[in-house]
């Protein structure tokens, strides 16, 4: 018979316990997510979720079994030239208006 619990998706890090091999016991399961983000502004979100699979037989054994999801955000290009063509635009009206104070 087997039994498997899963967990939820966690971005730091987790640990899974009380893991064994034939009634003996195994080293803990220890996983990190974490988010980074680039001078560029990619940003990647690392999320992990360990689960246990529980065998009950001839032989017993309880196992972690870890799941990983990374997902990449890229800005769009338009968004970046849309902001900064406002940011020009607004730069060119305050120039003109300290030109047409100044005459």
């Amino acid at each position: 018979m087997a039994e498997q619990f899963g967990d939820a998706w966690h971005l730091g890090p987790i640990t899974q316990t009380g893991l064994t091999e034939a009634h003996v016991g195994a080293p803990n399961v220890r996983a990190t997510g974490g988010v980074s983000v680039t001078p560029a502004g990619r940003t990647q979100v690392t999320l992990v979720s360990l689960s246990r699979l529980r065998v009950r037989g001839l032989v017993n054994f309880t196992t972690a079994n870890l799941a990983r999801l990374t997902l990449v955000y890229a800005p769009e290009p338009s968004v970046v030239a849309l902001l900064a063509g406002g940011a020009a635009a607004l730069a060119w009206i305050g120039w003109r208006r300290q030109r047409a104070a100044r005459h």
